[in-house]
């Protein structure tokens, strides 16, 4: 009997040593993990891995401990959460990835896949959520659905200034700005002169735009003409504060914001296009790198429409000219047949054969 009772502890020993051990693994591994790892009772955060702290925006592990995890979720979908924690708890013991927004501690939104896995430990039932980041996936996604609506405003339009306002709607909508301008390179005067506009109605903005009719600009003056002079995007967070906003027509109106960028056509800048915002907003440098697409698609239409407006117009003095011409004119095919043959002498119509 003694030796049995040995035997017994000496087993129960190293199912404990192997738990332990098995413990230490899991530890390791979701402390390494890549994917954010939190454990939470009813709501109530127990465990944030380092990722889940860095995911979070907090300093240390200790800045989520005993935090309600709905409360880093966005509103709409927090009874979401708890629904799928309450199944979890009463013997679900997994739930598939499902695409949920959650807060930083700071507020910022960001997006990411959550799963769900029922755990035991001491007695408690705990829920386990894992959380991929998919923020920068997402942002891509849209950015690349703007180019693709840019372009889809390009090929509806049919005439510049319509192209253009629909463009500039088509980012405010899209990025969250409260009103679009664009200014076009006048060559013979050397400065930027404002073309067209597109703002959400409201009277300061309206005002903002009637001043911007009147603004030009030359090379390096103003945001618009450090664009044109570099070729290059810039945003500024706040026009309020910074020297660089030379002019500011927007001062009264609220505006903050600003992000500014070239439209360029055959590798030569033709225009600058310009957002602005009552938010300060700190830069988004996947937009910046986003809109050297932008910026050529639109450069492209412009440049071609501007050819066919050029044609149109030299076909229509061609046309007047021959209306009141008193001499012979004909056309040929390729092979140099005649394809037309007219005497249009004004005071001679009825020769005309």
């Amino acid at each position: 009997g003694y030796c049995g009772i040995g035997e017994d502890v000496t087993e129960r020993k190293r199912a404990e040593e192997a738990l332990r051990m098995a413990e230490e693994r899991y530890r390791t591994l979701v402390e390494l993990s890549p994917d954010g790892i939190v454990l939470h009772e009813m709501g109530i955060i127990q465990y944030a891995n380092a990722s889940a702290v860095k995911l979070f925006g907090a300093d240390s592990p200790d800045a989520l401990l005993g935090r309600s995890l709905y409360d880093l979720i966005d509103p709409q979908y927090r009874e979401a959460a708890r629904q799928r924690a309450i199944a979890l708890q009463q013997g679900v013991k997994a739930l598939p990835s499902v695409e949920r927004k959650y807060l930083r501690l700071d507020g910022t939104p960001f997006t990411v896949e959550v799963a769900g896995v029922a755990i035991r430990s001491g007695g408690k039932a705990l829920v386990q959520v894992v959380l991929r980041d998919i923020s920068a996936r997402k942002r891509g996604e849209q950015l690349l659905a703007l180019e693709h609506s840019v372009n889809r405003c390009l090929a509806d339009a049919d005439s510049v200034s319509e192209a253009t306002k629909a463009v500039m709607r088509s980012v405010c909508e899209t990025e969250g700005w409260e009103c679009g301008r664009y200014f076009r390179v006048d060559d013979e005067a050397g400065v930027l002169r404002f073309e067209e506009s597109w703002s959400m109605p409201e009277a300061k903005l309206d005002e903002f735009i009637a001043r911007s009719r009147a603004v030009s600009y030359t090379p390096g003056a103003g945001l618009m003409g450090r664009v044109w002079q570099s070729g290059e995007a810039l945003w500024v967070p706040d026009t309020a504060i910074d020297p660089r906003a030379t002019q500011l027509i927007g001062k009264d109106t609220g505006l903050r914001g600003a992000f500014i960028f070239p439209v360029m056509a055959e590798g030569k800048l033709i225009g600058v296009l310009g957002f602005n915002s009552r938010q300060v907003r700190e830069p988004d440098e996947r937009l910046l790198q986003a809109v050297g697409v932008i910026g050529n698609q639109i450069g492209q239409f412009l440049r071609r429409k501007q050819a066919e407006e050029v044609l149109r117009e030299s076909e229509e003095r061609f046309r007047s000219m021959a209306d009141i011409s008193s001499d012979w004119y004909w056309q040929q095919d390729a092979d140099f047949r005649f394809t037309r043959f007219q005497y249009c002498g004004c005071l001679a119509r009825h020769a005309c054969p």
